[in-house]
């Protein structure tokens, strides 16, 4: 745990988490307000997507901010492994990245949300890079809504690149897909 200005950074496996709807929903609610219109993004469309696909993955892991014992942030991911067409558009896009020429797993940095409240105070990139810190895959991958202008830049800034456009699901909208490499040169 890490306490800088008040935020507390908190780690859960898949077990945990799933006992953390009552601190997650309402960040993820806040954060997402703006897309209530859209049934991909209520709050009970998320959770299901949580707990029947995501936390049953390997190596599920959800990093939590509090500030005030209140959830302000949080991000989830795990390792997939991937083979084929990611990898050779990472090679084909990025080959100064010196990635593996063999497929390994990559990490899925699946869901990030920070409450209004605390948003450009920091907060996010505590989380973010808490979620990320450690992760012995070569490259990550998130998936950023073309219209969050703020979460763009914010990623961008970061070192996330773009590598095109993904629509995981088909009832959800298409994204930006964007990539981070994990061992930087």
């Amino acid at each position: 745990m890490s306490d800088v200005d008040g935020l507390v950074i908190e780690r859960h496996d898949a077990i945990s988490t799933a006992k953390l709807r009552d601190d997650i929903l309402p960040v993820y609610a806040a954060s997402h307000d703006d897309q209530m219109y859209d049934p991909w993004f209520h709050p009970d469309q998320f959770w299901e997507r949580l707990v029947d696909l995501y936390l049953p993955g390997r190596d599920f892991e959800l990093v939590a901010g509090r500030i005030a014992g209140v959830v302000v942030g949080y991000a989830f991911g795990s390792p997939r492994d991937q083979h084929g067409a990611i990898w050779d558009d990472l090679h084909s896009a990025y080959p100064g990245w010196g990635l593996p020429a063999e497929s390994e797993p990559l990490y899925m940095f699946r869901e990030f949300a920070t409450d209004p409240e605390h948003q450009r105070k920091g907060v996010g990139r505590r989380v973010h890079d808490a979620l990320l810190e450690g992760r012995p895959e070569p490259a990550a991958e998130l998936l950023v809504r073309k219209d969050n202008v703020p979460a763009q830049a914010a990623y961008r800034s970061w070192g996330w690149v773009q590598l095109g456009e993904k629509q995981p699901f088909p009832d959800s909208p298409v994204f930006d897909r964007l990539v981070l490499n994990l061992r930087p040169a």
